[in-house]
């Protein structure tokens, strides 16, 4: 099991919608001024929030712990990511059966893809392979003890 801790961000009888905090390697480099991958980064700053079915008694801003199966995320990418590509190669080798023309094949296969990214989109809607698993508690902090073993 996957595990992210998240907050609560909005919540009724049902459902519960939490929001992840973005981490990235590039809040500790030492160039990330001077890189486009950072650039790109906090261009995108996108809030990752996900609706959960509410199956634990939470507060708004209560820090919650959700989970999502090896197995359940591996499907899941599989079929975003394999239904369009196919969809694109169909395409594009049916229209090149019936046209040379390199530019009409590419844009069939880009419509392709677009419509097997939008099926993918619309048929996401059953049941939420991501789980609400408990809230966070406090941190048990370990703290080294100065003398340890008797020594001095």
């Amino acid at each position: 099991m996957i595990e992210r801790e998240v907050e609560v961000v909005a919540l009724n009888d049902r459902y519960v919608q939490v929001e992840a905090k973005r981490t990235s390697a590039c809040q500790h480099c030492s160039v990330s001024n001077t890189c486009g991958t950072s650039a790109l980064d906090k261009w995108m700053n996108r809030k990752n929030r996900i609706i959960l079915p509410r199956t634990i008694d939470v507060q708004m801003g209560e820090k919650v712990m959700i989970g999502i199966d090896e197995v359940d995320l591996i499907r899941s990418s599989f079929v975003v990511y394999i239904i369009p590509v196919l969809l694109m190669l169909i395409a594009a080798v049916v229209v090149g059966n019936y046209t040379e023309s390199q530019g009409l094949i590419a844009v069939a296969g880009l419509i392709a893809l677009l419509t097997g990214f939008f099926i993918v989109r619309r048929s996401a809607g059953g049941d939420c392979p991501v789980l609400l698993l408990h809230k966070v508690t406090s941190r048990n902090l370990v703290t080294p003890t100065t003398n340890a073993g008797g020594m001095t």
